[in-house]
């Protein structure tokens, strides 16, 4: 018989008693789960569960499959079926089904046996040759652990899977950037077909990290990035010549310019008081002197 509510809504608030913080992200999961339709079943076009199984080998390798539906290398996993006794076994299930690899030759991570290690919401876009409108995923994603270092037999499910990777942990790195690209709710806000730039803010200048210089070890960013010290921060964010959003992308679209540190961008531009250092000071219950 299919998933009970009751087991998929104690697994997400046994998650959510580890991360209050995403509450709010998982709403709409929190809401179906509200309603009485069947969210474990792929027909329920309110939204409804997928699981899927993250596999992390002994040499810190995190397996990866070509999807063919979506075209993204992703986690194996899919929806649930009614002979899945839990949510992780559906994992188990679809990591088998679209890899080949058997569920005992991997063990679930200490501490996560049967609570996910992420819950993801995304929107899944409508299929009219399947009849299927647009909706949104509840993904529960499974951590697990591969026995052995050695090759373990694939069998690709090949109407579904185009191939698979084993990626070190250093490019397992699921950006904001993707976030907003996917709609995750937490970013539903951000326009997706907007300029991006990301900002690694230090506490002390490191302008050199901006350097066309090689960084070995470090993960090659798929947006423009920046390091930029806290004061460089506050000094962008007071301009009132320009928008910082501008002057960023006048930056970035400069090849000698975008090697800078920041500061050297900001020199001959106006500024004005920091509003949000002014209240805090404002708060104090008796004026500073």
């Amino acid at each position: 018989m299919p998933l009970s509510h009751d087991h998929i809504r104690t697994t997400v608030e046994t998650y959510l008693a580890r991360h209050p913080h995403e509450r709010e992200q998982l709403g709409g999961l929190l809401d179906a789960l509200n309603r009485p339709t069947d969210i474990a079943s792929r027909s329920t076009f309110t939204g409804h569960v997928t699981c899927g199984a993250i596999v992390v080998d002994p040499l810190g390798r995190v397996l990866h499959v070509l999807h063919l539906a979506s075209g993204k290398v992703l986690a194996p996993g899919g929806h649930t079926e009614p002979a899945d006794e839990s949510l992780a076994a559906a994992a188990l299930r679809e990591l088998h089904e679209e890899t080949g690899i058997p569920p005992q030759a991997v063990t679930p991570w200490p501490g996560y046996e049967a609570v996910p290690f992420d819950i993801d919401i995304h929107d899944i876009d409508a299929h009219p040759g399947k009849g299927e409108p647009g909706h949104q995923h509840f993904d529960l994603r499974f951590l697990f652990r591969l026995h052995t270092a050695t090759d373990v037999p694939v069998v690709l499910q090949e109407e579904e899977v185009g191939g698979i990777e084993w990626r070190p942990v250093d490019r397992v790195t699921y950006t904001t950037s993707a976030q907003i690209d996917e709609r995750n709710p937490a970013f539903a806000r951000i326009p997706a077909d907007r300029p991006r730039q990301a900002l690694i803010v230090t506490l002390e200048p490191f302008p050199i990290a901006n350097a066309n210089l090689p960084h070995v070890d470090l993960p090659v960013p798929d947006i423009p990035t920046t390091v930029v010290g806290a004061q460089e921060i506050e000094r962008l964010v007071t301009l009132t010549d320009i928008t910082p959003s501008s002057l960023l992308l006048e930056r970035a679209a400069d090849p000698q310019r975008s090697t800078w540190a920041l500061n050297e961008c900001l020199t001959g531009h106006e500024g004005g008081r920091n509003p949000v250092l002014d209240q805090g000071w404002a708060s104090y219950p008796t004026p500073l002197r």
